[in-house]
């Protein structure tokens, strides 16, 4: 796999380097700690919420990697050997407490900043924080 985003260079790694540094940082870069001194802890004073896993890493907007999204349930699932199980099941006691709702999952934490929990399709306008959703489920 060739990259070719680094400024003046071009960096050639191998699906097996790649895999490895995947396995060897996952968990240091995408858990969030419960513990305020721990030294994988890029921005501590930017943690919400400890005991997550981040939806990404190294946003354009720092506070975004430390949002509670369900997301990381389907990296689990798919690629279970990045996980600790311990820490896992933490986030997912913490995701199954604050998220799941009695017919559909949250997409962000109540407790976020920036979260809005108006849902209304028939809603138009320019306010980015409202979202215009169509939520389809079973008869209850």
């Amino acid at each position: 796999m060739t990259f070719h985003h680094f400024p003046g260079k071009v960096v050639t790694v191998s699906y097996e380097e790649w895999n490895k540094k995947i396995q060897d940082n996952f968990e240091k870069l995408f858990h969030v700690s419960e513990d305020a001194s721990d030294s994988n802890e890029k921005h501590p004073n930017l943690v919400h919420k400890g005991g997550i896993y981040k939806d990404s890493y190294g946003s354009s907007s720092s506070w975004c990697d430390y949002q509670l999204r369900p997301n990381f349930t389907i990296t689990m699932v798919v690629a279970t050997e990045l996980f600790t199980t311990e820490k896992v099941w933490r986030a997912l006691e913490i995701t199954e407490k604050k998220l799941l709702g009695p017919i559909c999952m949250k997409t962000l934490d109540p407790d976020d900043m920036v979260y809005c929990g108006i849902y209304d399709n028939a809603l138009e306008n320019d306010n980015t924080m409202l979202l215009e959703v169509s939520i389809i489920t079973k008869d209850l």
